[in-house]
């Protein structure tokens, strides 16, 4: 079982300046450790000014363990390809969400939501060298679709929503866990997973059915029927931390699941293990989370929050004892 105790929420990315690129707010953080640098991916709005929806990602990097943290100068470092029928919804907004980033083999590879001209989200790919300067993979075209496109039609549980949430590498395979959600239910989004054998080649592992969702179970008591799902690996386990996917107020209870195959999944009989109101703390929807890197601490999880539209947060949270 695991157990945690959290500790207090620190600002570390809000919204810029008037009339910058992110002047509206900052949100969804993914965090990858290189080396002994943080290197943090998140999305950006600007203030709506009637004529489009202006989205951006950016890069920020610490080097004293996330105690401090640097927006690079020349932020967004991707934007959406307004010429793209998969980056462009049909609303005239620009469709970008979200990006999940992973650095191996010498290079940084990135997954992103991503909506399309028929009002449906997917997961895309773009590979860089430095994180920053962004080139897209796979002609441009989604590596995992949302199941409309796939002759699914509307009833399908993920037929409106397949974005990324977590990509994984063990062994040889890409474990992509991500959000879904069906036309007929859109308010409701429970945890996919789809394996790959590159970086662009995937099969989801159930097309009718997610592998975690709260609806039906007795996490809707806390959770409602629509979470914020992330996946994290430690010692051949995944470990799902899940928040309520509410934008009106900031959630303040956080759930927990394990996992041996990424497929079926313990729920911890003590959820919700995290209440940030009972400690008299503002709460937060958990984006990411990523293993610390502080010398001679023991090992613990940090989380990092969306607070709309205060900024994005992060927290710490201590692995007291941790057994499959």
């Amino acid at each position: 079982m695991i157990f945690f105790f959290v500790m207090l929420l620190e600002p570390i990315i809000t919204p810029g300046s008037p009339g910058s690129w992110n002047d509206a707010w900052v949100l969804d953080g993914h965090v990858i450790v290189v080396n002994d640098t943080l290197k943090m991916w998140y999305l950006g709005k600007k203030e709506y000014t009637g004529v489009y929806n202006y989205m951006g990602i950016g890069y920020a990097y610490s080097v004293d363990t996330g105690k401090t943290w640097q927006e690079y100068s020349g932020n967004p470092v991707f934007i959406t390809d307004s010429n793209s029928q998969w980056e462009h919804s049909s609303t005239g907004y620009d469709g970008l969400w979200e990006a999940v980033v992973i650095y191996e083999d010498g290079e940084y590879k990135m997954w992103y939501q991503s909506q399309d001209y028929c009002n449906c989200w997917n997961t895309l790919y773009a590979r860089s060298d430095d994180g920053i300067n962004w080139e897209r993979g796979n002609q441009g075209k989604p590596v995992i679709y949302a199941s409309y496109h796939e002759g699914g039609g509307f009833p399908r549980w993920d037929s409106w929503y397949a974005g990324a949430r977590a990509v994984i590498r063990r062994n040889s395979l890409y474990y992509i866990f991500y959000e879904g959600g069906s036309f007929s239910a859109m308010g409701n989004l429970s945890l996919g997973l789809a394996i790959g054998t590159s970086e662009t080649v995937f099969t989801k592992v159930d097309t009718n059915a997610p592998v975690f969702t709260t609806v039906g179970t007795l996490d809707t008591m806390w959770a409602g029927e629509s979470i914020i799902p992330n996946v994290i690996l430690n010692d051949g386990t995944f470990i799902l931390i899940y928040s309520p996917n509410i934008t009106l107020a900031p959630p303040a209870t956080v759930g927990l699941a394990l996992s041996k195959d990424g497929i079926d999944w313990e729920r911890y009989d003590r959820n919700p293990f995290c209440d940030f109101h009972r400690m008299g703390i503002p709460g937060g929807q958990v984006t990411s989370v990523y293993w610390d890197i502080t010398p001679g601490l023991k090992k613990e999880l940090i989380a990092i929050l969306r607070r709309i539209p205060a900024g994005i947060f992060s927290c710490r949270m201590p692995v007291l004892l941790l057994r499959p």
